[in-house]
């Protein structure tokens, strides 16, 4: 697996675009790009879609809010990512119907589970009122010294519990255990 990172360049469509075209480019047949926003995205997920492009030539992991927060590939296509409206809710249904467009064989949407990514506050504090358990608090796995979900609920250093400082600390103590560029390529010979 390599990483690759992004370009410099303000719209999503052209950073995927440009990630996925080296890939390409190096003599990948199949590649895979993923949000790193997506605490609950399983290395089994994207396996399953580079598995899923032996019989489809687009394989899309949905998101809650109507975006996607996976893309598998056999090819890419001029024009996939043009006309996306990014960070809205049709940005899936916008990108199939290029992809279809394009003449792609399209896995059915429902191929991968449908996931949350964490793009706000209130997506957060959603994805860690999930990760408790009813009478028990549980810990958020991502790497030893880890923060735990409890800390949001709980506040830190004094903070009210649940408040945006306690939400963001908790968000920035996770993430600083990840150390992984976004877009992240995934890559298959």
């Amino acid at each position: 697996m390599r990483l690759v990172p992004q370009l410099q360049e303000p719209d999503l469509g052209a950073r995927m675009g440009h990630a996925m075209q080296h890939a390409f480019a190096q003599g990948h047949r199949r590649v895979a790009i993923v949000g790193t926003d997506v605490p609950d995205l399983a290395a089994s997920t994207v396996g399953r879609a580079l598995q899923e492009l032996d019989s489809h030539q687009a394989v899309f992991g949905p998101a809650e809010d109507g975006g996607y927060y996976l893309l598998a590939l056999t090819a890419l296509p001029a024009g996939l990512f043009h006309g996306i409206e990014w960070s809205t809710p049709t940005v899936l249904a916008a990108n199939t119907a290029n992809a279809r467009r394009l003449g792609l064989h399209v896995a059915p949407l429902d191929t991968l589970e449908r996931l949350q990514d964490i793009d706000t506050v209130e997506d957060l504090r959603c994805w860690c009122a999930r990760q408790q358990r009813p009478q028990q608090q549980q810990v958020v796995q991502i790497g030893s010294g880890n923060p735990r979900a409890a800390d949001v609920q709980q506040g830190q250093a004094g903070q009210q519990p649940g408040s945006r400082q306690a939400l963001l600390e908790a968000a920035f103590q996770i993430i600083a255990h990840v150390e992984v560029p976004d877009p992240t390529v995934l890559l298959s010979r």
